[in-house]
């Protein structure tokens, strides 16, 4: 050894040992050039480059260290490093099988050592054993592995299947080509962007509802469009994906979208457009429609069913489903042509207008404390405000008051007398924007008789409608409010309109008591229409139709934009739970057409988060899609179903991921763009992958997190009844999937492995208690800190082992899974039982939502678990934290826990529920006369009788 390379390794040494990895190879490799023929040198750089996660380098440096006859104290460090880094290079992806073939020479030579007691060593060929055994088939059994992935549900089930159908939205509207959402003004810089970038802009519009975003890019992309030269234009290629869990939704917009290809047809006779525009207006924003619109959709409907059945669908070219999105929603467009049972009366005597106004003067006569003080003080206010209004609002507060006076005089006259009609005027203003946007003469209209009114060009067809100009219409008039002729009017609309269909989406959907507000979508459009300068924009528009105008506005806007666009833009109607389809892009077996895009500009989650675990869910699916080399791209999402439960952003972050929103980007690669998702919305964004691993967190920093995240999956909390319900349904798929991210982010993957085992072989230890009080979790229990203690885990092994054995080929870490637990995807059975319900099951049912996903299973043996009646199992429950925590009994081996479940429904006459385990633990199960239960993972409650091995059944195999 020379003296200038002993220099150069001492260096690397002390940087090695200081976890300046980087630093350290620099000097290692110096070492080597400096003394080529010492097998010490490659021998630290193959350790310093495992370390880093270069399994390819270490493997080549290892080799050569080997070439130069090592020591067998060196020889065995390298034999088991080259096991570990060949497990680990190929299940990365970084070794190539051809590379093991070319170097398998030596690699047997370095494999001898396997065979001595060296626990570490024959651990580390074991596991490369195993994974070798699949070379020769490796891509496919990767892509298996990859669909079975897929397949796998990330949330634990609900009480039963069911899909909540939301027809009407309540968002403003966000234009991802203009911004992040109404009150986050981004564009993307559509001059900034090179023609590669432009050719490939994509956005993903999820839970899309009544479908107002979709419309609302394609303005704000024509706009953008136009910014650009010739040159630029003609590189222009955009992609909006539609998606909705609901396939009725998703089967909705697609029928909107052929009313806008209709719009685009040239030189339209007036009173077809007129017909077009009305039919997109009422079953658009109508709970019931004219029988001309309907007979119209229904042609349309008759239309797209025989263009859909086609192969391929017969489609404007700029108009895509996806493949397995065409069948679900034929079924609903034939329901929509075919049912004759929905009714007008029916929809009419459920749905009742109720305006934000109405509302709110429901809460203060209700007696609630404070409210009549507060309305009372807001009166003041507004009192004094008048006595100082400027002449210019003056004027204003003269058209909403619909005064025929014009002179300054003659209005504070009219000020004067008025004045308490005024400031109930103003009151209501604050609250309901119908006052202000000259919508209030036809929501009145609306109260009475549960309709639209429609454009000039069409009023004649409609029988008695021209009382409304005579009664709302002509400005310095008071109402003409005739009960009498409003009630035959409304018998006259229930006998001879039509039901808008598209407010169910099969035949057994039927109309529940609600009160909504039917001008809420209007109100959203109407300003956007104003913000972006569309048409005729001013306050009101057509006094003779106020809401058709607004909406008309918008839809021929969207229409236009579509015309210019259409050679530079695919609409693709995508069903399916957002996660799971983001999920199958990812992992590449999302079978849509080559030229689509894997990965989006921007996105918008709605409050998809607030039902699918938040934070953790967005990171995990739909962040790792988002493009991160497009200034201005991010994912969104608002919240709403919970919001006045968090009582801060960090709160609503942490309770999601077990992270605080300042730590995302250190170990996820997260940049937050906007953090306020309570009170507007939470907008993230991704970094370059992979991230320099001096910028993440270190291992035990990463070790740590991961523990209180598994923790937080298998043991939440208690939850709270509404409205302080929080929704964490993900159950450890989620977690699998997550670590599958962790390496393309930038942590070595045997990193990852380690923690696995280490969970496996008992020796995980964690510094914080299993947490046990209600959720929301306070952000102060990240600080909590205790002893720390080896964590029990034993209980999950089976799903681990279970999730782990399905996906392995595609994980790009290794991980050894311990004996007697499924090891191969064949050893992976599918069942199914039928158990009965108990009280706990029908109180539960009764109490709760049936949209929540709660259900675990609990295998147990019950002799040997303890549990051999009711009241021990309802005792049990609530005391898994303290089994986790280390308690010793029951004892391991005698119960299992399962979160990741195929299949459930307790509401049917015979429930049913479906799962995957290993048939050999199954199969132990039964000699052994197990039971297992459904239970309840938020509120700690079992919900079925026991139901014996006996009676479980195998089903087809999942592979």
């Amino acid at each position: 050894m020379t003296s200038a390379a002993l220099h150069a390794k001492d260096v690397g040494n002390k940087f090695f040992k200081e976890g300046k990895l980087a630093e350290s190879l620099k000097f290692y490799k110096e070492a080597e050039k400096l003394d080529p023929n010492s097998p010490v040198y490659p021998s630290n750089l193959s350790s310093a480059l495992y370390e880093l996660g270069d399994y390819a380098g270490c493997m080549e440096a290892i080799l050569r260290s080997w070439a130069l006859e090592p020591s067998p104290e060196t020889s065995l460090r390298l034999s088991t490093r080259l096991a570990k880094s060949l497990s680990q290079g190929v299940q990365n992806g970084s070794i190539q099988p051809s590379v093991i073939e070319q170097n398998d020479p030596a690699i047997k030579e370095l494999e001898r050592f396997s065979t001595t007691d060296n626990a570490d060593v024959i651990q580390a060929w074991k596991i490369w054993k195993n994974i070798k055994r699949g070379l020769g088939h490796h891509s496919d059994l990767v892509r298996e592995a990859k669909i079975r992935f897929s397949k796998l549900p990330i949330f634990k089930p609900m009480i039963e299947p069911e899909q909540l159908y939301f027809v009407f939205g309540i968002e403003p509207i966000v234009s991802l080509a203009t911004g992040f959402g109404p009150d986050n003004d981004e564009a993307i810089n559509i001059r900034a962007l090179s023609k590669d970038q432009l050719s490939r802009l994509s956005f993903m519009l999820a839970g899309i509802g009544d479908g107002r975003h979709g419309f609302a890019t394609i303005i704000g992309l024509e706009k953008q469009y136009e910014k650009l030269n010739a040159s630029h234009k003609s590189a222009f290629k955009a992609h909006i994906t539609i998606n909705d869990i609901h396939f009725g939704i998703v089967a909705r917009n697609f029928m909107f979208y052929l009313l806008l290809e209709e719009l685009m047809t040239d030189d339209l006779e007036p009173m077809v457009r007129a017909e077009i525009q009305a039919t997109l207006f009422y079953m658009y924003a109508g709970w019931v429609v004219p029988t001309y619109v309907h007979t119209r959709f229904i042609r349309l409907c008759q239309d797209a069913s025989a263009r859909l059945s086609e192969d391929p669908p017969r489609l404007p070219t700029w108009l895509h489903v996806a493949q397995r999105t065409v069948q679900p929603i034929l079924q609903v467009i034939d329901f929509w042509r075919t049912d004759t049972l929905k009714n007008t009366a029916d929809v009419l005597q459920h749905l009742t207008y109720g305006s934000a106004s109405d509302h709110i003067q429901a809460m203060f006569d209700s007696g609630i404390m404070g409210a009549r003080e507060a309305l009372q003080s807001r009166r003041d206010e507004t009192a004094r405000s008048l006595k100082t209004i400027p002449d210019h609002a003056l004027r204003t507060l003269g058209n909403t008051m619909r005064w025929t006076e014009t002179t300054l005089p003659d209005l504070r006259r009219k000020l004067k007398e008025d004045r308490e009609e005024v400031i109930d005027v103003l009151m209501m203003t604050q609250f309901d924007k119908n006052i202000e946007l000259g919508l209030f003469p036809e929501a009145e209209w609306f109260r009475r008789t549960a309709t639209f009114i429609p454009p000039p060009e069409l009023i004649e067809r409609h029988a008695g409608f021209d009382y409304y100009s005579k009664s709302f219409g002509a400005r310095g008039k008071k109402p003409e409010i005739d009960d009498a002729k409003y009630k035959k009017l409304k018998v006259t609309v229930a006998k001879t309109w039509k039901p808008n269909i598209t407010i169910f989406s099969s035949p057994e959907d039927r109309c529940v008591d609600m009160s909504l507000d039917a001008f809420g979508s209007v109100q959203v459009i109407a300003q956007f229409n104003m913000t972006h300068n569309l048409g005729n924009s001013k306050k009101g528009q057509n006094i003779a139709c106020p809401a058709f105008s607004y909406l008309s506005t918008f839809f021929d806007a969207a229409a236009a934009a579509a015309k210019k666009l259409k050679d530079h833009m695919c609409i693709e109607f995508l069903g399916g739970e957002i996660n799971t389809e983001l999920s199958k892009i990812s992992l590449g077996v999302d079978r849509r057409p080559a030229e689509f895009p894997r990965k989006y500009t921007r996105m918008w989650l709605s409050n998809i988060p607030d039902y699918g675990h938040g934070t953790l869910s967005t990171a995990t699916f739909a962040l790792p899609l988002l493009q991160d080399d497009v200034d201005g791209a991010g994912a969104t999402a608002n919240c709403q179903f919970n919001s006045p439960t968090w009582t801060s952003d960090e709160e609503y972050c942490y309770n999601y991921i077990m992270l605080l929103p300042k730590d995302l980007e250190r170990y996820l690669g997260i940049r937050t763009l906007n953090s306020k998702a309570v009170q507007d919305a939470l907008t993230l964004a991704s970094t370059p992958r992979p991230r320099p691993l001096a910028s993440l967190a270190s291992r035990e920093q990463l070790h740590s997190w991961l523990s209180r995240l598994l923790l937080s999956l298998i043991w939440s909390g208690k939850a709270q009844a509404r409205p302080n319900t929080i929704k964490l349904p993900n159950n450890l798929v989620v977690f699998v999937k997550l670590m599958y991210e962790l390496r393309d982010i930038g942590y070595p993957s045997h990193w990852l492995s380690d923690f696995l085992h280490a969970v496996f072989n008992g020796t995980l230890q964690v510094d914080h208690s299993v947490y046990r009080d209600k959720t929301p979790r306070p952000v102060s229990d990240i600080y909590k800190r205790v002893s720390p203690y080896r964590v029990r885990l034993d209980p999950w092994y089976a799903e681990l082992a279970m999730l782990l054995t399905s996906t392995g080929h595609c994980l790009p870490f290794a991980v050894q899974i311990p004996d007697g637990l499924a090891a191969s995807p064949d050893e992976i059975g599918a069942f199914k039982a039928n158990p009965a319900r108990n009280m706990h099951a029908l109180e539960s049912m009764m109490a709760f939502p049936r949209n929540d996903n709660v259900f675990a299973m609990l295998f147990y043996r019950p002799d040997e678990a303890g549990l051999r009646d009711s009241s021990a199992l309802r005792s049990f429950i609530p005391s898994l934290p303290s089994v986790i925590e280390g308690k010793t009994t029951p004892p391991p081996g005698t119960f299992h826990i399962l979160t990741t479940l195929d299949a459930l429904d307790l509401g049917r006459a015979v429930p049913e529920v479906r799962w995957k385990m290993s048939r050999t633990l199954t199969a132990k199960m039964r000699r052994e006369r197990w039971m297992f239960v459904l239970w309840r993972m938020d509120f700690h409650s079992f919900a079925t009788d026991p139901c014996p091995a006996s009676a479980w059944m195998h089903v087809d195999t999942p592979v």
